[in-house]
């Protein structure tokens, strides 16, 4: 079975590595990035396609929602959490 590959979105450093840390060691997922805006958020989803896109929804460049929505447009088959 393939790995659920991951990416993290959030602009608390020790937040966002900390979920890294914590699901590299897990079986099963798969950290294909993480970064800290909106526009890296874009960029990881186009560039890795990520299974999951795990979302801090207050982020310093753009709402949160506005991304889920342009992921969705996106025909993405990102999730997003």
């Amino acid at each position: 079975m393939a790995a659920i590959r991951i990416a993290i979105v959030d602009d608390h450093t020790i937040v966002r590595d900390g979920l890294v840390q914590l699901l590299s060691r897990a079986t099963g997922f798969e950290i294909v990035g993480a970064c800290g805006d909106a526009a890296g958020a874009r960029q990881l989803v186009a560039e890795r396609a990520p299974d999951i896109l795990l979302l801090d929804l207050a982020l310093p460049d753009a709402n949160g929602l506005d991304l889920i929505a342009a992921v969705a447009a996106s025909s993405s088959a990102t999730r997003v959490v």
